[in-house]
């Protein structure tokens, strides 16, 4: 039994892939096309088997409408069993539904009013509304319209019939009642399988975050391991070398610990920079302010200018003569400042240029650092505000960038209603552009 409901499913259903990003509409749509190929299938047969009591009875008017829905009801098979082209779209699936969904219920009001010329009021009605609106996948609004009207329509249509007013009355309310849990259930079918899509293209969705977040892990674990291998495998061989030739010469240790120090205190920067990240993506709180931000460039720019001199680079500061008013969390706006500032200093070559500026423009506060050093090399620019450690920025004269100061530059942005973006200069440099709404203050 499983094996022939999956054969059903495939031929009958529609379920996407969850990596296929499309509205849950066009799986609707694709649902009602496969289906409508089943409903024209049972209305060809229960044709045929109306059809045949007519020609083995009396042959009456009912039996003619059958006849006359024959050839509508295969040219609808067909279409739903070739799927032409003109059917790719969405809107022509679901509009041919409803057209099958309106036939259908057309045919069974003119065959309902024509045995009730007869004298006789069927339930065939209200059988066909509980068949469609479960068969078919359809919102709310589209039921209520399309089975609502055919009911009202088919109430009007039994007015007419010589049967007693009871029977009437009870044929309407049953069409109602029909219609009513046709609509509901309807709508429960199709609420219930745009949930289960949705949930499972979030799940997916999450499932690839993990997988993406994993890789970056392992990628970051083994980068790291390299990085600090180096030095202390250096550390390792002068430890060695000191144990070995102290006992001759007794001011080595003392030259051993003050060499060792760049390589420890490189490893520490390091650690101090994973702390950083894993802080900037954990710490989700952000103590916004309304600041002018020149007041911040200008703080981190005097943080640097020592920096800046030690590297003879020029450090230059350009500001707006009017507050830039923004709504911020200061530290973390300092620190991305701190950062931007620090990078530009550090791959400037000598007698290099580092300029500050903010300004306010088109509603937004502007932050710019530009440098005329060589500029991020092209390959690296995909992954600039990436966790990509020691992939993050191209080497520059020598200095080779981590790859996390500009990641967690993006993470407090983003934590800060700012954007943070790259442009390469010509022939040469780098502008990295930091933007925050701007406040407008009245005085």
């Amino acid at each position: 039994m499983g094996a022939i409901g999956a054969a059903l499913g495939r031929v009958f259903d529609y379920d996407p892939d969850a990596e296929a990003a499309v509205p849950f509409s066009q799986v609707a749509a694709h649902i009602n096309l496969r289906r409508l190929a089943l409903a024209a299938s049972l209305g060809l047969l229960q044709l045929t088997f109306e059809i045949y009591l007519g020609l083995v009875g009396p042959w009456e008017t009912d039996t003619t409408i059958c006849l006359a829905s024959v050839p509508v009801e295969a040219a609808l098979l067909l279409v739903a069993a070739r799927r032409p082209s003109w059917l790719s779209r969405p809107l022509h699936q679901n509009a041919l539904a409803i057209f099958s969904v309106l036939f259908g219920l057309g045919m069974a009001i003119a065959a309902t009013a024509s045995l009730a010329m007869h004298g006789r009021l069927v339930s065939g009605y209200s059988l066909m509304v509980l068949a469609l609106a479960i068969l078919f996948v359809f919102p709310l609004r589209t039921l209520l319209i399309i089975l609502g009207s055919a009911t009202l329509l088919y109430i009007i249509a039994i007015q007419g019939a010589p049967v007693s007013e009871y029977e009437k009355l009870v044929a309407a309310t049953n069409a109602s009642l029909a219609t009513v849990v046709g609509i509901a259930g309807g709508w429960l079918i199709h609420s219930a399988r745009e949930r289960d899509y949705l949930q499972r293209q979030l799940i997916h969705a999450q499932a690839r975050q993990l997988e993406s977040r994993k890789q970056q892990l392992d990628e970051l674990m083994a980068i790291t391991a390299h990085d600090l291998q180096s030095p202390l495998l250096g550390l390792y061989n002068l430890f060695e070398l000191t144990i070995e030739k102290s006992a001759s010469n007794p001011t080595l240790p003392v030259r051993v610990l003050r060499d060792s120090q760049p390589s420890i205190r490189s490893m520490l920067e390091l650690v101090r920079r994973l702390l950083l990240a894993h802080n900037a993506e954990q710490d989700s709180s952000t103590p916004s302010l309304l600041e002018d931000m020149r007041l911040h460039v200008a703080a981190a720019v005097e943080r640097a200018s020592p920096s800046a001199e030690s590297a003879c680079v020029s450090l230059a500061l350009v500001l707006e003569a009017t507050p830039a008013w923004a709504i911020f969390d200061p530290i973390a706006i300092g620190q991305i400042c701190d950062n931007l500032i620090a990078n530009a200093i550090k791959f400037s070559p000598a007698n290099g240029q580092v300029t500050a500026r903010c300004v306010c423009s088109d509603g937004a506060v502007s932050v710019t650092i530009t440098d005329n050093g060589p500029g991020v090399a092209e390959e690296f620019r995909p992954f600039l505000f990436q966790r990509r450690l020691g992939r993050g920025t191209a080497p520059r004269y020598g200095q080779p960038g981590s790859g996390l100061g500009l990641f967690i530059a993006s993470t407090l942005a983003a934590r800060n209603r700012a954007s943070i973006s790259h442009t390469s200069l010509h022939p040469h440099g780098a502008l990295f552009e930091l933007k925050l709404p701007h406040e407008e203050i009245s005085t």
